[in-house]
Formats: structure tokens, sequence, C-alpha cells
């Protein structure tokens, strides 16, 4: 079957047009799933969906996706600290103000999850240890 040029050239650019727009489409699917949508795949196939969207920078599907494999495996502290990084990253405030408690609850010293608390303990206008914050004391060197 032969194309006259025309043809093939607007073939071509149909083509180069949808090469072009493809991972917008992509992207903006994967914002508009539901985060339920998210549960149907297994926790590792989620963490690697999350692992691939954050090299891509784009931080809501890595959040959702973070989110769904935290769901499939709660006991994974690794998974907990990148879920909570993911969410921070995409601006999920309140979210990451309850992940970063359970970071601490893991993690003592995490200095991140205390800068959320910290943060929202100033925003609230409280201080102290009530707040669960500590002012940091300063070192002599």
């Amino acid at each position: 079957m032969i194309f006259s040029p025309p043809l093939r050239r607007a073939a071509v650019a149909a083509l180069a047009a949808l090469a072009i727009t493809w991972p917008g489409m992509m992207s903006a699917w994967a914002q508009a799933q539901p985060r339920e949508g998210f549960s149907r795949t297994s926790p590792s196939g989620s963490y690697l969906a999350a692992r691939h969207a954050g090299g891509q920078r784009d931080a809501a599907a890595a959040a959702s996706y973070y989110h769904a494999a935290l769901r499939g495996d709660p006991g994974n502290n690794e998974l907990l600290g990148r879920t909570f990084l993911a969410v921070l990253a995409n601006g999920e405030v309140d979210e990451g103000v309850k992940l970063a408690e359970r970071v601490l609850q893991v993690d003592k010293n995490d200095r991140i999850a205390r800068l959320v608390l910290g943060v929202r303990a100033l925003k609230q206008k409280r201080t102290g240890r009530s707040a669960g914050f500590s002012p940091l004391r300063m070192r002599s060197t």
C-alpha cells in the first residue's frame, strides 16, 4: 500500500504529536485516579511505580503509589519514610503531619519529621514538650 506524501506527512505529524503529549496525558491520568484505584496492585508493584513516578518528578503519583504500597506493607519502616517524604513533596501537609508522628515512633531522631511537627506547633502557637517539639540545643565546638 503506497500513501501519498501529504498523507504520510499527516501521519508522521500525528504520531509526533502523540509521542510529545503521551507523558503528560499519563501523568494527568495518574493524578486523576483515586487512591483506592492504586490498591489493586501489589505492594511491590506500587513501590516500583512510586520509584518510577519519583524519577519522573511526578510527586502526586509517587505519593499515591507509596501510600498504596504502605497499605500493603504497613510495618515496613523504610517504606514509611519514603511515603512521608513523597507526601511532603506533593504538598500534603496534613497527611505529612500524621506520617511524621508515625516516623517518630520508629526513629525519634528523624530531623525532617521533627521539623514538620515543630512547624505545626509554631503554626498552632504551641511550644514546648507538650506539642511534641523540643527546641534544638546549641552545641559548642
